[in-house]
């Protein structure tokens, strides 16, 4: 997938892992996306939430504080700031929107149970293929921090985001 700027060429089985729902791999004896899934949404949270302390948390000095060191956490803005901020990143309506945009999902594995359904216009089928084809990247990588950072970035257009972010609530 090039819209996550990792190449599996040398490792496709793992990417067409991310696109096998549970359905098919129970009936087919096949591993599902679901533990790719797990690692991307652990992946997920964790690089959004380091891209907003970036962002919005700086280090301050404070003369009265009594233990080693003389600075603190500080964040422009609350807690319920940073919480909301998140979950409009993470949230399933938004990584299903990507999804969308990349027109991936006709690619899913299914059975004819998710054919009946129509989890292909289902919004939680699709931000759960964002988060495995994040999982899958993870194990293909081999966990590497700067390449997860990287890539959690452009998947989400991150800094866009957080800076569409910024301007609606400077309004």
């Amino acid at each position: 997938l090039e819209k996550t700027g990792v190449d599996f060429n040398k490792n496709f089985y793992l990417l067409n892992q991310a696109f096998v729902r549970s359905s098919y791999a129970n009936k087919n004896g096949c591993e599902s996306n679901e533990k790719l899934e797990f690692f991307g949404d652990l992946i997920l949270g964790f690089y959004v939430g380091k891209a907003i302390a970036d962002k919005y948390g700086f280090m301050r000095t404070n003369t009265n504080v009594n233990f080693n060191g003389n600075i603190e956490y500080a964040f422009r803005g609350t807690e319920k700031d940073f919480t909301e901020l998140k979950q409009s990143i993470v949230c399933n309506e938004n990584l299903a929107s990507i999804i969308d945009d990349w027109d991936v999902v006709k690619y899913l594995v299914v059975s004819k149970q998710d054919i009946t359904s129509k989890i292909d216009l289902q919004v939680k089928p699709k931000a759960d293929l964002f988060e495995a084809i994040l999982g899958a990247i993870a194990i293909h990588c081999k966990w590497d921090s700067d390449t997860l950072e990287k890539t959690v970035h452009k998947m989400l257009s991150l800094d866009t985001l957080l800076v569409n972010q910024t301007s609606s609530k400077d309004r």
